[in-house]
């Protein structure tokens, strides 16, 4: 039937997209292209103190441009992953003079409550 004809077209045209991009009113821009995406940038925090919650650290990630906006001295806030049952939202920033990446602010507290210290370990 005519449907099941227009049906193996459109499969065509999707499945051998970049030759049959000249048929496209608005030929998608990434043809053939793969955006180089930067990895996330990972981080690691001191060791917890306090007990509760007990011994613990927490990782976090931050998108290449937000790492970009800190090497410039901006503050970003990010969320740590869960560890002994929570997270703690961190604001973070590079110290140039220092070259550590320290948290500037843990759960809108300077300190974080479970003991971590203010500086952060980069993951390579």
């Amino acid at each position: 039937s005519s449907v099941y004809k227009e049906l193996d077209a459109l499969k065509e045209l999707v499945n051998f997209i970049d030759s049959h991009s000249n048929l496209l009113q608005d030929p998608p821009s990434l043809v053939g292209k793969v955006p180089q995406l930067q990895p996330d940038a990972h981080f690691r925090t001191t060791l917890a103190t306090k007990d509760p919650p007990g011994r613990h650290y927490h990782e976090l990630f931050i998108e290449h441009a937000d790492y970009e906006r800190a090497l410039r001295h901006e503050k970003i806030t990010v969320e740590t992953t869960q560890e002994s049952s929570h997270t703690h939202m961190v604001e973070i920033t590079y110290d140039s003079h220092s070259h550590h990446w320290v948290i500037t602010q843990c759960d809108g507290e300077q300190h974080c409550w479970d003991g971590h210290s203010n500086m952060l370990t980069k993951i390579d």
